[in-house]
């Protein structure tokens, strides 16, 4: 308990959430910077430790605005 108070008091939010942002943000940058031919959204979500894959694309795109799939084949 006092681990979830202090992320709480800090950060705002528990210690489980902070690492599914921080999973989040990992994913994104590892979508935005993949070669779309040579890798897919699932395997980067394993990767990323994402197992649920449609919790994850609600997840993703309630955070970003966009699908996983959508970051992946934006051009950069």
């Amino acid at each position: 308990r006092k681990l979830y108070y202090a992320f709480q008091n800090t950060l705002g939010i528990g210690p489980r959430r902070f690492i599914e942002l921080k999973r989040l943000h990992q994913l994104r940058r590892d979508l935005r910077f993949a070669h779309r031919d040579e890798t897919s959204v699932t395997e980067l979500a394993y990767k990323n430790g994402f197992t649920q894959l449609g919790r994850l694309s609600g997840l993703y795109k309630q955070h970003f605005g966009e699908g996983p799939r959508e970051t992946l084949v934006r051009p950069t």
